[in-house]
């Protein structure tokens, strides 16, 4: 509440590699559209944020100024043609154009001025209030999906030498089986021929290697 008028500003913000800004003023307001912008821009420098402002004028400056000459020119163009019967209705007198002219637009911009500027400066401190909390919990969120990808692969690093051994033994017990049925004797050059191209094609120590570098890189971004 500020000098008979009740003022809300609202500003939201969802990410953004850049500023984006989108404001809603009342049409009273408007002509602090581009100062409302800059000061914005200047508290937020990331994010697609909007800023709404709403107004309600209880005070006199809300009352428009009737404009007598435009009113005098429309009873004169009446009273010439009132002998064909027209009535005259005040009410819809004051509805025809530039009857009613609102000269308060600039003075209630004056008014508000300073309390949008103090609601503007309180919203952005519990926009960025929220922010930090978001991302506390986003941190410790992502910190923790980063240790169970961390326990996987400790994991894979483990059992990866063991994959070529139990190929091997399945590989030779399968050749053995099927030579035997056919009659012939498996020769441990051709199992071991087999085992090492499958261990080479197989072989994951870069991309385990790798995959650890992304996670040490990972967990210093987050680090705060």
């Amino acid at each position: 509440e500020h000098e008979g008028l009740h003022l809300t500003v609202e500003v939201r913000s969802v990410n953004n590699r850049s500023f984006k800004a989108m404001l809603r003023l009342p049409d009273s307001l408007t002509s602090l559209e581009g100062e409302l912008e800059a000061k914005l821009a200047r508290r937020v420098q990331r994010g697609s944020v909007s800023l709404t402002v709403r107004l309600g004028d209880a005070s006199a400056r809300s009352a428009g100024r009737i404009n007598a000459g435009a009113l005098k020119g429309y009873l004169d163009q009446l009273k010439a043609v009132q002998g064909a019967g027209i009535a005259i209705d005040a009410g819809a007198l004051l509805g025809l154009p530039g009857v009613i002219v609102d000269d308060g637009g600039v003075a209630v911009c004056e008014v508000a001025r300073p309390a949008i500027d103090r609601l503007l400066e309180e919203s952005c401190r519990q926009l960025f209030a929220m922010r930090e909390r978001e991302g506390t919990a986003l941190r410790a969120l992502l910190l923790s999906l980063g240790q169970t990808i961390q326990s996987r692969l400790d994991e894979v690093r483990a059992r990866a030498p063991e994959v070529s051994r139990l190929y091997g033994e399945r590989l030779k017990a399968r050749m053995t089986t099927m030579l035997a049925e056919a009659g012939v004797a498996a020769r441990q050059e051709d199992v071991l021929r087999e085992v090492a191209t499958f261990a080479e094609r197989a072989d994951i120590a870069e991309e385990i290697q790798r995959l650890g570098g992304h996670l040490q890189a990972f967990r210093t971004l987050l680090d705060p």
